[in-house]
């Protein structure tokens, strides 16, 4: 697994077990793929749970000296690092970097950044000029008006709240990136996964053509 490390967090040192990984309770319940146990599982997925866990350590760890925004992809199918995502992925770790120091006045304190097979993305400590609601709310917007916000998770957690949710700014659920039913009536029943992968490459491809990569 490479690891890449900025600032104290490092990828290569897991942080404690004791921590847990409550945030994921959701996602193994509407996702039956991987309501399985770890003998069940291939080494993509396991890698892929190791990966989400960790990552959520950090930031938790982080969350403890203020708010924390991150972001990965949301890459249907087992492949959650394929080769047409890396041109794209310093550009935009860039551009959302530049939007929240320009829409919500923040200094990034402290980065972590990671680039596995099992997927990419990153996550920073913000000074906290702004409420940690307040970055959601941007957050979303970005992701409902950029051309592949529709593939962009961006979170932002801190210390009281935990990880805010769309719902906690009265927002509804996210919408299927095909039909714009709720994520929740089409995951695993609507749509091929090769259909949901062929739109996530078409909006990486349309990035790309948009900021001349």
């Amino acid at each position: 697994m490479l690891c890449i490390r900025f600032g104290k967090m490092d990828m290569g040192n897991p942080l404690p077990a004791r921590d847990g990984c409550k945030s994921l309770a959701k996602f193994y319940k509407s996702n039956r793929k991987w309501k399985m146990t770890s003998f069940q599982m291939t080494p993509e997925q396991r890698s892929i749970l190791s990966l989400r866990e960790r990552v959520y350590r950090v930031k938790k760890k982080m969350s403890q000296s203020g708010h924390v925004i991150s972001f990965a992809f949301n890459i249907p199918g087992a492949e959650k690092r394929p080769a047409w995502l890396s041109a794209i992925f310093k550009t935009l770790r860039e551009e959302l970097m530049d939007y929240f120091q320009n829409v919500c006045g923040v200094n990034i304190e402290d980065e972590f950044l990671y680039d596995t097979s099992a997927g990419c993305g990153f996550c920073c400590l913000v000074s906290q000029v702004v409420t940690a609601l307040e970055l959601k709310k941007a957050a979303i917007n970005f992701e409902n008006n950029s051309v592949i916000g529709r593939i962009l998770d961006i979170d932002v957690m801190d210390a009281y709240h935990g990880i805010i949710s769309r719902s906690d700014l009265g927002y509804s659920e996210r919408l299927c990136f095909l039909c714009d039913r709720k994520v929740s009536e089409c995951i695993g029943r609507r749509h091929s996964i090769e259909q949901l992968i062929l739109y996530s490459e078409q909006c990486c491809k349309e990035y790309a053509a948009l900021k001349g990569i």
